[in-house]
């Protein structure tokens, strides 16, 4: 956790906070404003989520599904993201991996 950004420490920390408790919801978006870190927190969620042996609740790092997650190759985790389609100006989903 140490990687990321100062201002998203506290929000993973509450997020595995509440996975702790098995309270986080089935579903998490992740929003703000351009080059903030979203997808470091999203990804440093993920493999909390994936890994089978945290260490205080944060990705081990070493385990199987850490090294899948890393290779961006988890059978379990898909990324998707918005792209603008250059022909009509519009957002779509673009599914990576």
């Amino acid at each position: 956790m140490s990687a990321l950004a100062p201002w998203l420490r506290d929000p993973l920390r509450r997020a595995l906070d509440a996975l702790a408790a098995d309270r986080l919801g089935h579903a998490q978006l992740v929003c703000g404003p351009e080059h903030i870190g979203k997808l470091a927190f999203a990804s440093a969620l993920a493999a909390s989520l994936l890994c089978r042996e945290r260490v205080d609740g944060i990705a081990c790092g070493h385990c199987r599904d850490c090294t899948l997650h890393a290779a961006a190759s988890h059978p379990d985790e898909r990324l998707v993201t918005l792209e603008e389609n250059e022909k009509t100006g519009r957002s779509e989903e673009r599914r990576v991996g």
